[in-house]
């Protein structure tokens, strides 16, 4: 499993997609959530492909984020599952790939308005989840990648 992050616009996108996938490579799945609409994909999508690549990961936090019922420990223990599902589907097959893209929203101007705050202090802790079960982890900057993990 990859974990791609850095700063929005920063050519997290364009790395995977001239790293990770290959016009010759194997099949692949992008789903983006930067929409309220676009939901959390739990593993049973359609899985006939070998790469599943998860693009807005902040903006899946977020829209959770907005649902009342939800609280920030439950939304991070919502990711990790969310997280260790689809690290099982990944190594139930040889060549499946789960790929997991997502803006760090953590520096800079510490919000204003406790929601955003929240959104900030819970895509932090769920990033953190994600980098110790993910077995790559790229951060990118300005179109220069380093490899964490």
């Amino acid at each position: 499993m990859y974990f791609v992050t850095g700063g929005a616009f920063n050519g997290k996108a364009e790395w995977v997609k001239g790293e990770l996938l290959r016009p010759d490579d194997i099949s692949f799945q992008w789903h983006s959530h930067f929409r309220p609409e676009d939901v959390l994909l739990y593993p049973g999508l359609d899985t006939n492909q070998d790469i599943i690549v998860f693009e807005g990961l902040e903006y899946s936090i977020l829209h959770r984020l907005m649902d009342k019922t939800t609280n920030g420990e439950q939304l991070r223990k919502e990711f990790t599952n969310l997280f260790l599902a689809w690290m099982k589907w990944e190594q139930e097959k040889d060549k499946r790939l789960v790929i997991w893209i997502g803006s760090d929203i953590t520096k800079g101007i510490v919000p204003l308005e406790e929601k955003n705050r929240l959104w900030r202090d819970i895509s932090g802790w769920v990033y953190q989840d994600l980098a110790k079960i993910s077995e790559n982890v790229v951060s990118i900057w300005y179109g220069i990648p380093t490899t964490l993990k």
